[in-house]
């Protein structure tokens, strides 16, 4: 009798859903992460790397994430949520089918509290089909648009 060989499994943290987060919450990780990777946020340089150990480049992406989970250092599952919903799914709004929540204006972008509430709560994790992610996300963000909208008796889509 022959033992099958085990399937490879990837990290359990990679599988697992990445927790929903507040509204609110999103939005003071996104201006503190905009804050600290422009410079105008303060924020301490990453340390000199110790021999044999991976460390992080000194450069802005990094210090924004370090001074995020900085702030969340009491509620760390928090901070590992906020950070991986900004950086993964704030990506998918530069995408064709996010252009009706998302407009430039006064040189920068505006994006729909719709669009942002689903950021915040879409299940998702990093392991699943890359195409699977963004299509909820933006099924989300046009429920909750359409529930906002016939609660104040408007038609959706008319921004």
């Amino acid at each position: 009798m022959t033992k099958k060989p085990k399937a490879k499994r990837s990290p359990r943290s990679l599988r697992s859903i990445i927790p929903s987060v507040t509204y609110e919450e999103l939005g003071f990780a996104n201006h503190l992460l905009h804050a600290a990777y422009v410079g105008t946020a303060p924020t301490k340089p990453l340390p000199d790397p110790e021999p044999g150990y991976l460390t992080l480049k000194d450069i802005p992406l990094n210090r924004a994430a370090m001074a995020l989970l900085d702030a969340f250092k009491d509620d760390p599952d928090k901070g590992h949520a906020l950070l991986a919903r900004c950086t993964t799914l704030m990506g998918y709004w530069r995408r064709p089918e996010a252009a009706r929540w998302v407009r430039t204006r006064d040189g920068g972008e505006e994006v729909h509290p719709a669009l942002a509430k689903a950021t915040a709560e879409v299940p998702f994790h990093f392991m699943e089909d890359e195409e699977e992610i963004p299509k909820r996300l933006f099924e989300l963000a046009a429920k909750i648009e359409k529930e906002w909208d016939e609660a104040e008796g408007k038609e959706t889509g008319t921004r």
